[in-house]
């Protein structure tokens, strides 16, 4: 059975993305295209691990789908599973990886994802099983500063403790992670990045301190925090 659907999906497909394991086996032996791409280049496991369905996840790995598959995006399995937060997934997916640091066309890497989405055990076991802080994007960012613009204090917590680099500039506004806490007002994370040896000095390209942003947006807490109280 080959049919496709109009957006060029499988069965297989289909069945993967409901978390059919039933449905998948009987396909999957009548007819084995577990590696079939839809118009945007995703197999079956890219779907399963978007969903976060493990039972699907394993029985397409036992049939050697490709782990380190790339949509049309340039995502892996491994990313979209980080992304939404499917710790279960993305563990099965981590053991299975040549590397952790696949990069997509935006140059995220599954640290990235995990870190913006503010998946905390999936960042862990990334973590734990070494993948690289440093890493930036396109735009220069680093998971440290997607994180501290988010406010997600355990996440920043984790990376610090992977000796991230706390100054690291981005691309854009020549911005630290400090710049971007005290600009959203998340206090608990500027804390964090001051005990971790952020420099409250640094300027970004329009000449501000993370001291000056948190003063213009009115954020006193963090204004004082950064030596800026009366």
């Amino acid at each position: 059975m080959k049919a496709r659907f109009d957006d060029d999906q499988t069965p297989l497909h289909v069945v993967s993305q409901l978390g059919r394991v039933d449905l998948i086996r009987d396909l999957i032996n009548r007819n084995p295209e577990w590696d079939a791409e839809n118009k945007d280049k995703e197999t079956p496991l890219c779907l399963a691990a978007r969903n976060g369905n493990k039972e699907v996840t394993d029985e397409l790995l036992s049939h050697q789908a490709k782990v380190n598959h790339r949509d049309v995006m340039g995502r892996t399995p491994l990313q979209e599973a980080s992304e939404n937060g499917h710790y279960a997934v993305a563990s099965t997916l981590i053991d299975l990886q040549e590397s952790l640091d696949d990069q997509d066309k935006y140059q995220w890497t599954a640290l990235h994802m995990a870190s913006r989405a503010g998946n905390s055990d999936v960042v862990r076991v990334l973590l734990d099983r070494g993948a690289d802080v440093s890493i930036r994007d396109d735009l220069g960012w680093t998971a440290l500063h997607m994180a501290s613009q988010k406010g997600y204090r355990d996440i920043v917590e984790l990376l610090l403790s992977k000796n991230a680099g706390v100054n690291a500039r981005e691309d854009a506004r020549g911005e630290t992670a400090l710049h971007l806490a005290a600009y959203y007002g998340h206090f608990a994370v500027a804390k964090l990045l001051i005990n971790g040896n952020a420099d409250r000095t640094i300027q970004n390209k329009d000449v501000e301190t993370p001291l000056s942003l948190a003063r213009r947006k009115g954020h006193q807490d963090i204004e004082e925090l950064l030596g800026g109280g009366d």
